[in-house]
């Protein structure tokens, strides 16, 4: 959940990330590329870069689902995290 007005920065990580907006709406950014997503919308970020997610709502939150592959990045010893 991001709160209204609330910005949060994702560090560049070796997983890939997939987004999707549940509720709400996204100002995202992933690398140079800016996206506004809104409810139902769904991106890719490739593994290594930078994601920036902003609401840019002042009184409604938003909902984002991440789903990326961590867990089998970290359980082959592969994980790492760039900044």
């Amino acid at each position: 959940m991001l709160r209204p007005g609330q910005t949060l920065r994702l560090p560049a990580s070796s997983p890939a990330r997939v987004l999707h907006v549940i509720e709400g709406a996204a100002d995202v950014h992933i690398g140079e590329q800016r996206f506004t997503l809104v409810r139902a919308d769904t991106c890719c970020a490739p593994g290594y870069m930078a994601v920036t997610l902003a609401n840019l709502s002042k009184d409604t939150p938003t909902f984002v689902f991440m789903a990326d592959e961590t867990p089998l990045h970290t359980k082959l010893g592969v994980f790492e995290v760039r900044d």
